[in-house]
């Protein structure tokens, strides 16, 4: 389970619904700093957790993902926030604008895709895709709603931003829809070893109250799962301080190649020639060798699948062993669905010019 710390120091109806979806995910551990009047309150994960708000570098470093709310300075001290910067920086924490300007602090400010203007916010507007295809943000999600994403209810918020910075991407685009304007509406950055993403559009929550969608897996939390899934996917950071073992997918097709990636514990000496050891059910098919990469310190190795069943890789490290289970499955091509993706060959020819 990846933990992830949310950060809200003005609650508000969109922390209130990412909360909830973030709850239900069950491959995130979600620990909550947020203000109740007054006061700030500490929703924590497992005891395993330092349960304190972060105010060091190391500790928000056991977070890979950290999302952020509006007047954060009312939860952390400008101590806090500069380690925070670092964290991202030096750590490569993602962190996640989810309400637009987290807060006034010079550190929000560096590490922002693109300046905020002072400028009032406009709306009601639309989620489209920028110029480029967005590598992060999942638009091809909003497709999958009752209605497709036209469907959706518009956004009543669109916060005014400078050009983005340099080498910062525009994932998607907020349109007026009746003046055709348009402005930022996701934005993504590296810094350091970390990365930001800004989202720069209110009231996403409104695309879970939709009658016709399933509560516990409305487009919303679909789009926000899968959003979170693709950035973790492209960060450097790694959950905790513990060694930890990965496979880049649970279900691969017979003849395909698993990948997999050995991070060792934080300041632990690397392992020498690292061998994993593959089990179909009970039995050991296979013996994969691990070789570092110089700049990451990471142990990546490959498998060729070829028979199905349900798989198990093994590692012994520093006396812990480590796991990664994945299955094997043999395609059926009389059960492949074979009408026409229209929103698949829509994007096919958007990328090849026609």
């Amino acid at each position: 389970r990846i933990p992830v710390l949310l950060i809200e120091g003005s609650p508000h109806w969109d922390t209130t619904f990412l909360r909830r979806t973030l709850a239900r995910n069950t491959r995130i551990e979600l620990v909550v700093a947020s203000t109740l009047g007054s006061e700030t309150i500490l929703a924590p994960g497992p005891e395993s957790w330092q349960q304190s708000i972060p105010e060091s570098e190391s500790h928000f470093g056991l977070f890979p993902l950290v999302i952020l709310g509006k007047n954060v300075e009312n939860v952390l001290s400008g101590r806090a926030i500069d380690a925070l910067g670092m964290a991202v920086e030096k750590g490569g924490t993602t962190l996640v604008f989810a309400r637009g300007r987290p807060g006034n602090h010079q550190v929000f400010e560096e590490l922002a895709p693109a300046p905020w203007s002072g400028e009032a916010a406009a709306g009601p507007v639309r989620l489209v895709r920028g110029s480029r295809p967005a590598t992060i943000v999942p638009i091809e999600v909003l497709a999958t709603a009752p209605g497709g994403a036209t469907a959706l209810p518009e956004l009543p918020l669109a916060m005014r931003t400078e050009p983005p910075k340099s080498l910062a991407a525009v994932e998607a685009m907020a349109e007026d829809a009746d003046l055709k304007n348009e402005s930022p509406a996701f934005m993504h950055r590296r810094a350091g070893r970390g990365q930001v993403l800004a989202v720069a559009v209110g009231g996403l929550w409104k695309w879970s109250l939709n009658a016709r969608s399933e509560s516990t897996n409305n487009i919303y939390d679909r789009f926000w799962n899968q959003l979170q899934l693709n950035l973790i996917a492209r960060s450097n950071a790694s959950p905790g301080n513990d060694a930890r073992l990965t496979v880049n997918s649970a279900n691969v097709a017979v003849g395909e190649k698993v990948h997999f990636a050995l991070y060792p514990k934080t300041g632990a000496l690397p392992p020498v020639s690292p061998q994993l050891t593959v089990y179909r059910d009970d039995e050991i098919t296979s013996s994969v060798p691990l070789a570092e990469e110089s700049k990451s310190k990471t142990f990546k190795g490959s498998f060729l699948t070829e028979e199905p069943g349900r798989y198990r890789a093994s590692l012994l490290v520093d006396g812990k062993k480590l796991e990664s289970r994945f299955s094997v499955y043999t395609e059926k091509r009389e059960t492949t669905e074979v009408a026409p993706d229209i929103s698949y060959l829509r994007r096919l020819a958007q990328a090849s010019g026609g």
